[in-house]
């Protein structure tokens, strides 16, 4: 068996298999790539390890697949093998799954490892390249880890062995969220949340507290709530994040969701609310139109109580 591997623009490729129900949620296509150096003992197909077997993965295979994409109730793309993360098919996907994205930006992209992604997909890891931030930030469920034989679990799902991990904790919730320009991935979101790509997958007790306080925050988002009440929402994050925070809760605002949040900044309260209601000492002093108040005015309510108190 060769297993030698080829340049990225000759990856081979072992089948396509439409309408597949097994390789994801719903119905899907799923792309097995030639290529594998992880030879998982108890592999159901060792054929995929050789990069020569199958077929050369050119733009007509490429085109079949797009094409298989276009009906509505076809879910996404799933790529396994063989291991889609072989720096050598990596270089072959990446060009493909920009395809994928600009075409579909509504299908999502599953992909299997053998591979762990946060220590041989970031950087410095054995099968980290040019390409791999621009794959993982295509994809959106990653099924990560070799398949161990004797940790088989027929009632997992969508995963071999209990050691395999779906990286997917903002897609547990949703796809997409709806806005009025269309749908947002829930890639795009992460985005705009300011977790690149390197940063989606990674494990969540590695981030900040800053960074945990984004990502639950965007996780309430992700289920779109009729009614949402925020208590602090932007205290202890970076400008970037609180803007997109902003933006974020006056696009849920004009989507008719009502959005109740408790601040003490005041030009965070004057420039996003609409209603203002002013406590003091855990009672409510006031309650005034935002359009038509002052930074005075509030101040005067915030402090009524404690004022009248003094004077008597």
């Amino acid at each position: 068996m060769r297993l030698i591997g080829r340049k990225g623009e000759d990856m081979n490729y072992s089948a396509v298999k439409y309408y597949d129900i097994a390789n994801g949620l719903g119905v899907r296509t799923s792309l097995f790539v030639s290529g594998c150096r992880n030879h998982c003992k108890g592999c159901f197909q060792p054929e995929t390890w050789d990069f020569c077997h199958g077929k050369p993965f050119d733009s007509t295979v490429e085109n079949e697949i797009l094409e298989s994409l276009k009906p509505d109730y076809i879910k996404g793309l799933t790529l396994l093998g063989g291991d889609p993360f072989e720096p050598e098919n990596q270089e072959s996907l990446v060009p493909f799954l920009k395809r994928v994205k600009e075409q579909f930006p509504e299908k999502n992209i599953w992909a299997y490892t053998g591979y762990i992604l946060d220590r041989d997909l970031m950087e410095g890891g054995k099968c980290c390249t040019k390409d791999t931030p621009e794959m993982l930030k295509r994809i959106d469920v990653l099924v990560d880890g070799p398949f161990v034989e004797e940790k088989k679990d027929i009632t997992l799902k969508f995963k071999g062995s209990s050691n395999q991990r779906v990286i997917d904790y903002i897609r547990d919730v949703a796809e997409y969220i709806p806005t009025r320009d269309g749908k947002i991935t829930a890639s795009m979101m992460l985005e705009r949340f300011l977790f690149d790509s390197s940063m989606q997958y990674a494990p969540i007790a590695k981030l900040s507290g800053g960074e945990k306080r984004r990502l639950y925050l965007l996780k309430v988002l992700m289920e779109a709530p009729n009614v949402l009440l925020l208590d602090e929402p932007t205290r202890g994050i970076d400008i970037g994040a609180k803007v997109e925070i902003y933006n974020l809760m006056n696009e849920l605002k004009k989507q008719g969701i009502a959005v109740m949040f408790v601040s003490s900044e005041m030009p965070e309260v004057m420039g996003i609310a609409d209603r203002i209601i002013v406590m003091c000492d855990g009672r409510i002093t006031g309650e005034v139109d935002a359009k038509n108040t002052s930074q005075n005015e509030i101040l005067t309510y915030a402090t009524a109580f404690e004022n009248k108190m003094k004077a008597e």
